[in-house]
């Protein structure tokens, strides 16, 4: 039986070429999301939180309960720095679902969208991500 020995520096040189093929891991610190909510053109809540892209959030402002996902969209489309945001909307009290709004949001540009509540109110919702 042969056996076979490589000289220490091929085995060095192709560790220190995988350390610089694979991107370094650096924990996503998050986006400032702003958001508002009107009802019946009322603004019934306007908040500011830190999402992490991929990660639900969750918050509670008044009658409302929300909870949000960004997903940043793919960058090489032409279209980096974008996000996909859905989101759920209940009534705090109820719980009762009043829609599952999703928007497309360029970053420091605000997206808004109206939408008719499951209970028929009329909602209107802004995005802002920083």
């Amino acid at each position: 039986m042969r056996s076979f020995v490589l000289p220490i520096c091929l085995i060095v040189a192709f560790a220190d070429m995988a350390a610089a093929v694979q991107p370094a891991l650096v924990p996503d610190p998050g986006r400032t999301v702003s958001l508002e909510l009107r009802e019946d053109d009322q603004l019934v809540a306007a908040e500011r939180l830190t999402v992490r892209a991929g990660r639900p959030a969750a918050l509670s402002a008044g009658a409302f309960a929300l909870r949000l996902r960004m997903d940043p969209i793919a960058p090489g489309t032409g279209q980096s720095g974008a996000y996909m945001v859905r989101s759920t909307l209940y009534r705090a009290g109820s719980g009762a679902l009043l829609g599952s709004p999703a928007l497309r949001v360029e970053t420091g540009e605000p997206a808004h969208l109206r939408f008719r509540g499951s209970d028929g109110s009329d909602l209107e919702l802004a995005v802002t991500v920083q």
